[in-house]
């Protein structure tokens, strides 16, 4: 069984890497063409490439650095064991995405995608920054209830989930925070956006941290020996 994940990890990864390789190969060939500056679509086309080039590329590399090696680590992988390490690093990717951003419109700008004597780049640099600042108190109200008496570490695909209804839809708002992140990544691929797309991926496993310390108060922490029942002839 060891064998057999560690097959499929690292065939997934080198197969991801060459797809990697295969779509920033299409994205430089887009500029060597010698007709390329006579088609309008080329710089949407090079973006996707980019997008696709750094997705694949990301997918590889996490999985050879983050996927256990057999099938019983999955349920062992844990959160950081301290409340302050989850939350330094929810708000530094969040901090990484502004400087993502920023890159991403020098690098658009540059191209001449934005004329320089316009503020068709201020505009939507400034709505992006305030998302982004609304994004993060939100999120870190999120993570103060979430890291609030967590038991850390904890195993990271929590399972222990009370039967309430309030808790069950805490942890379908997690699920809606996961199905942003794979539509922001959709985004990301189109517009090529490639700093963004793993910065993406770390958010979620970032949320995979804040939900596990949120539902950690309903189990023992990690490591934790639960005693014992006493037998009945104590008892007697």
């Amino acid at each position: 069984m060891q064998q057999s994940i560690f097959r499929y990890k690292w065939s997934l990864a080198l197969l991801s890497l060459f797809f990697s390789l295969v779509c920033l190969w299409m994205a430089l060939s887009t500029y060597h063409d010698p007709l390329s500056g006579y088609e309008t679509y080329v710089n949407p086309t090079h973006d996707r490439w980019s997008g696709f080039a750094s997705f694949f590329g990301s997918v590889g590399i996490f999985t050879m650095l983050l996927m256990p090696n057999r099938y019983v680590d999955w349920i062992r992988i844990q959160t950081f064991s301290k409340r302050w390490q989850i939350w330094v690093y929810l708000n530094v990717i969040l901090a990484l995405n502004w400087k993502s951003m920023m890159f991403y419109f020098a690098y658009h700008f540059n191209r001449g995608d934005y004329p320089p004597d316009g503020d068709s780049m201020i505009i939507p640099i400034m709505a992006i920054t305030i998302d982004l600042v609304i994004v993060g108190m939100l999120m870190n109200i999120l993570i103060f209830f979430s890291l609030l008496k967590a038991k850390l570490p904890s195993p990271l695909f929590q399972t222990s989930i009370p039967k309430q209804l309030e808790w069950k839809q805490l942890n379908w708002l997690f699920y809606a925070c996961f199905l942003y992140q794979s539509l922001c990544i959709l985004v990301y691929i189109e517009s090529g956006d490639f700093f963004a797309i793993p910065l993406a991926m770390l958010m979620t496993f970032g949320l995979l941290q804040c939900r596990s310390a949120l539902f950690s108060k309903f189990q023992p922490p990690i490591g934790t020996k639960v005693p014992e029942s006493i037998p009945n002839s104590v008892n007697n």
